[in-house]
């Protein structure tokens, strides 16, 4: 009967429809089997890492700390079990209370030194605590400053000796790829992603481990400002490039970080923090869980609290206000019902302003004395001289709802960021969601801080609205450089003769390079999403495209193996075809030279028709005798009668030679009949 919580991750790019039409984004839970094997462990907070795009935190009841991988949800990257305990020179005095635990969390938003990698955390009890280093595995940093952080921990001993290592083991060849020359050897190109802004690789320490540096001291009289039970933070960084020779080359810093914490009843206050922040580390073994080949997959480690000695970073409490405008609430009972908590939030368009929500209402809040602190503290003045209480504007607080929001609120968040208009999401009790916008109306700035009593209100409003048109000048003077674009610069006259393989032509032709790419100008917007997006999506895309290669190459294997049997095929049949015509000519020549045989009726005309006509042949001959015969007999007889003495009348001497005409030419037709029947008797034989 315990409830059950959890994280849920909402993959709002991969998006599908429905047969409504209704888009259903996926949802993936987050180490689900740590919420299911302990049903009284809460999720505190959650918030994605600032660097890395796919890294979020989790804050849980148990004190732990852990850092996830959106695209593996499943088991935590990393974890970090925060033993809050107050230690002076690491001799342990107590703890912070039975009740005292991790309850916020917060990532520094800086770059300065090993700012970046840092986590800040706040304790019920309204202790400040710090992590350092934490870094999610891939995520990409400026490869000129883990040089120059390199470069500050070569060479030392105990700490710093501890934070090279870990340099070394989180960035590989970081420490040997240099400007020049090094491209060619490495073989890495100048403007490549990689060289530029190197990945995280996976991991750890064998023998250290991070440690919790604090809790931090507050002040110079090191007493803590009045508030209960801590409940939410934020961290607020104004940060802007130094004036250097080169601006988009340059990577010094100048700012300020602020936190501010939140308590029972409403109460919120911001700090300043100051000092320089450095690694601590606890000489530990974590736990370590590897693949099959070897890779980091995820570690687990025991943050001991402990305090730094060598310049320890300073809290100065800069305001209080109360933004439900209640008394002094004295319950500090983290589980009495009836006390109004406020979450905070940090606003990524605006460096110096953050949300607070309520049940009621969601209030925003400005801190116009950053952007002095900054410039401030960039000049190299005294701490003491910047946080004057005179010289520093009160904080400024606008209702961000005003009336658009009817019912109890339940949430609310930001969406968008620094490089687009952020708009505020607001969801009630009920249901409801409205979009209200970020942008903070004028107005006049709040009633000053109960701690900083000396000075007029009107010469605090003064001076917070000499300060906001100062920062918006710098603003205005920052995008007219954009827009303006960098200066024209002298590009290098290529010399004749030049070729890429020889010194002075490689040296050209990078210098040709810089020029060109210190001429253009990227304008950072919100399709870094997008880009993501697309990156994945061509993955994917790529991914199908190296499948169907494969199987195209395989159809191609198969197809060389099918055109090589066929190719034997054809050259078989063609020797079979010669083959063939050899013996074709072969029996030609045999039929030509021999006589063919009879047909059936050509063997039934021998038999039957043959003797037939011999006989009749037979028969002509015995006529061609008998005529011959008769006609040398009429011949006799017509000598005869001539030569003798008695005439024969002329008619009938007419009569005898037409009859003896007649019966030459009966008898020249029966000798041709017989020739030709001899004739088709000698083919016959020959047949």
């Amino acid at each position: 009967g315990s409830e059950r919580h959890g994280v849920a991750v909402i993959d709002v790019h991969n998006t599908t429809k429905s047969r409504d039409g209704t888009e259903v984004a996926p949802v993936f839970a987050a180490a689900p089997q740590m919420f299911d094997n302990r049903p009284g462990l809460r999720p505190l907070q959650v918030a994605w890492h600032p660097t890395s795009g796919r890294h979020f935190g989790l804050l849980t009841s148990d004190n732990v700390w852990h850092l996830f991988d959106a695209k593996q949800p499943e088991q935590p990257e990393q974890s970090f079990e925060l033993t809050t305990l107050r230690a002076q020179r690491h001799e342990w005095t107590g703890e912070l209370g039975p009740r005292s635990r991790a309850e916020a969390f917060a990532f520094s938003r800086s770059s300065e030194g090993w700012d970046r990698f840092a986590v800040f955390f706040a304790s019920t009890s309204g202790d400040v605590f710090l992590l350092c280093p934490i870094a999610p595995f891939g995520a990409r940093y400026h490869r000129a400053a883990i040089q120059e952080l390199l470069s500050a921990s070569r060479g030392g001993r105990g700490e710093r000796q501890t934070a090279e290592a870990w340099l070394l083991r989180a960035f590989p060849g970081a420490a040997t790829q240099a400007e020049g020359s090094a491209f060619a050897r490495l073989g890495v190109q100048p403007h490549s992603l990689e060289n530029t802004c190197p990945a995280l690789q996976g991991h750890s320490l064998e023998n250290a481990c991070p440690a919790l540096q604090g809790p931090l001291l507050w002040g110079d009289e090191g007493d803590p400002p009045e508030i209960a039970s801590v409940r939410s933070m934020a961290l607020l960084r104004w940060e802007a490039l130094g004036q250097g020779t080169d601006p988009e080359r340059d990577l010094s810093v100048h700012g300020c970080t602020a936190l501010a914490l939140s308590g029972a009843g409403g109460h919120v206050v911001t700090v300043l923090v100051a000092g320089t922040l450095q690694p601590k580390w606890e000489m530990a073994q974590p736990r370590r869980w590897t693949g099959d080949d070897g890779e980091l997959l995820r570690t687990r480690c025991q943050a001991l609290a402990c305090t730094s000695t060598d310049k320890p970073l300073q809290l100065y409490p800069v305001d209080k206000m109360d933004m439900l405008g209640n008394v002094e609430d004295e319950a500090d009972d983290d589980d009495s019902e009836g006390v109004e908590h406020l979450v905070l939030m940090e606003d990524p368009a605006a460096a110096d302003r953050f949300f607070a929500c309520s049940s009621k209402a969601v209030v925003g809040v400005s801190l116009p004395w950053m952007a002095s602190v900054a410039r401030a503290l960039h000049r190299g003045e005294s701490e003491e001289e910047s946080l004057g209480p005179v010289s520093l504007p009160p904080a400024r607080a606008v209702d961000m709802t005003d009336g658009q929001v009817s019912g109890r609120i339940a949430g609310a968040c930001i969406v968008g960021d620094a490089a687009a208009s952020a708009l505020l999401a607001v969801v009630t009790a009920d249901g409801d969601s409205r979009l209200l916008p970020s942008v903070m109306a004028a107005g006049p700035p709040s009633e000053p801080p109960s701690g900083q009593s000396e000075g007029t209100p009107e010469a605090a409003a003064l001076a917070g609205d000499s300060v906001a048109a100062e920062a918006e000048a710098a603003l205005q003077a920052q995008y007219a450089w954009l827009l303006r674009g960098p200066a024209e610069r002298q590009k290098p006259a290529p010399r004749p003769g030049l070729g890429c393989n020889e010194i002075e032509g490689q040296k050209h032709l990078h210098a040709a390079i810089a020029g060109m790419d210190t001429q253009h100008v990227e304008f950072a917007t919100q399709a870094h999403q997008f880009i993501r997006q697309k990156v994945k999506t061509l993955g994917a895309e790529l991914k199908r495209q190296m499948e169907r290669e494969a199987g195209l190459r395989s159809l191609s294997n198969k197809a060389s193996a099918a055109e090589r049997l066929l190719e034997d095929r054809v050259q078989r049949a063609q020797f079979l075809n010669e083959n063939l015509q050899k013996r074709l000519s072969l029996l030609t020549e045999i039929v030509q030279s021999h006589p063919r045989p009879l047909s059936t009726a050509e063997r039934a005309f021998k038999d039957q028709g043959l003797p037939l006509l011999e006989n009749h042949l037979e028969g002509l001959r015995e006529q061609v005798k008998c005529l011959s015969a008769r006609t040398a007999s009429v011949a006799r007889g017509s000598s005869n009668i001539s030569g003798g003495a008695t005439k024969i009348p002329a008619l009938q001497f007419r009569r005898i030679q037409d009859l003896v005409g007649n019966t030459n030419k009966t008898i020249a037709d029966s000798k041709e009949r017989a020739q030709r029947t001899a004739d088709m008797i000698a083919k016959i034989n020959l047949l």
